[in-house]
């Protein structure tokens, strides 16, 4: 649907006369067609990177519903114009808000990961949870997620495991004797067969690599 507003107004700017995207797009955005005002930003975002542009782009998705777009626009805010770090922020934060209840994880993943990337001191705890516990992290992800799903967490089971998810992350980037204390704190709490595999292998595998590092 966005890709033909996009072209409907492309073709609208070609006629002649036609108001710029910027203007088309605050006019749609002022009259509640927020799917139209958002295709207008993307188009004048084309031309022109700013600030003021990625703002309006994040707005106009959010209220459309295009949640995943407006996450995206909302971090590269905060990661272009800084200062505009904290407006950015605040947008991620509803973005989250809105995907939580709607049960859209992928905008939910995108917001989180945006939240830490431009203010990593944002507290994101119970949204982290939600992540840490749905989504396939990549390890650098979820050495900077995890920590805060970890706070959150309320459940034992919960916790171990995050634990564990936490201990892998950290033997994939090669911070083993962290990883095996995470590893045997898990061993040490859980009865959950699955977790304990987990978590055994996790630490055989640190084991290893340890001893292999201390004959080098």
């Amino acid at each position: 649907m966005r890709r033909l507003l996009l072209a409907a107004l492309a073709l609208a700017a070609g006629c002649g006369g036609a108001p710029d995207p910027e203007l088309a797009g605050d006019q749609a955005y002022a009259a509640g067609r927020y799917a139209q005002a958002q295709a207008a930003y993307e188009q004048a975002l084309q031309h022109r990177a700013s600030g003021r542009l990625l703002a309006k782009e994040a707005g106009a998705a959010l209220h459309a519903g295009d949640r995943t777009a407006a996450a995206a626009a909302y971090a590269r805010l905060g990661a272009e114009d800084p200062t505009r770090v904290d407006e950015a922020a605040d947008g991620l934060d509803a973005v989250a808000h809105a995907a939580e209840l709607a049960g859209d994880q992928p905008a939910l993943e995108r917001s989180v990961l945006g939240l830490h990337g431009i203010a990593p001191t944002r507290p994101v705890l119970r949204y982290a949870v939600a992540v840490a516990r749905d989504t396939a992290l990549a390890p650098a992800d979820a050495l900077g997620i995890l920590p805060s799903a970890l706070a959150a967490a309320d459940d034992p089971r919960a916790v171990d495991t995050l634990t564990v998810r936490y201990g892998q992350a950290l033997s994939a980037t090669a911070a083993c004797e962290d990883a095996a204390s995470a590893f045997r704190a898990v061993l040490r709490r859980s009865a959950d067969s699955g977790l304990r595999h987990s978590a055994t292998a996790g630490l055989a595998g640190c084991s290893l690599r340890l001893a292999l590092a201390a004959q080098s």
